[in-house]
């Protein structure tokens, strides 16, 4: 009678610890599922084509940006953003001290938004579009920015070039695709940018 009863209790402890390791396997899978559609890992990935990518100030960054999908997203707007960045090199006096420390500050000297597309759907498969950025004559100078200067809409974040930012800045393009709730699926290519000679200045003017 007592063998009988363990054998009842064994199969519920058994049956018990199936459904819990059911659930728990389930709760894993579902748990990693919403980890990966946040970060945007598995949505798809972004390419640049582009034929160069040394220039010079006053040079037209022209490609195409390669956006693929594995299914159908929405999301708020497809970007291609060309920004530079630089280091600001200054002394910090320390808290109940004389002493100075020498800080790196890095800071984003200038930003300009190319989109490409809008609020949509994204359809799944591989997107192409075609881009023109032209970069600032004053870039790589101690010349600062005019406002809007030729490109229209330049975004004058932090500080511009004339505010002594430590050279040689470094240029980068990023595409980014703004989904909402999750993570942007983002790309990004460095370029070169030197500084112009004598020369090309006088050609320029």
């Amino acid at each position: 009678m007592a063998s009988d009863w363990f054998k009842k209790v064994g199969k519920v402890i058994q049956v018990t610890a199936e459904a819990t390791a059911e659930v728990v396997r389930d709760t894993a899978v579902s748990t990693a599922e919403v980890v990966r559609t946040t970060a945007g890992v598995g949505v798809g990935s972004i390419a640049f084509d582009v034929s160069q990518i040394d220039y010079k100030p006053g040079d037209k960054v022209t490609g195409t940006v390669l956006l693929t999908l594995e299914e159908p997203t929405d999301a708020d707007k497809f970007v291609v953003r060309l920004y530079a960045t630089g280091t600001r090199t200054r002394y910090e006096r320390q808290s109940g001290s004389s002493s100075k420390t020498l800080v790196h500050e890095k800071e984003t000297l200038y930003s300009f938004d190319l989109e490409v597309d809008g609020a949509k759907t994204y359809p799944a498969g591989e997107n192409s579009y075609e881009f023109a950025i032209r970069i600032p004559v004053d870039a790589e100078s101690d010349v600062s920015l005019p406002d809007g200067g030729f490109l229209g809409e330049v975004v004058k974040a932090a500080s511009l070039f004339s505010r002594g930012a430590k050279h040689p800045t470094t240029w980068t393009l990023r595409a980014f695709l703004n989904i909402p709730w999750k993570r942007n699926l983002k790309k990004e290519l460095a370029i070169q940018v030197d500084p112009l000679d004598g020369k090309d200045d006088e050609t320029l003017e």
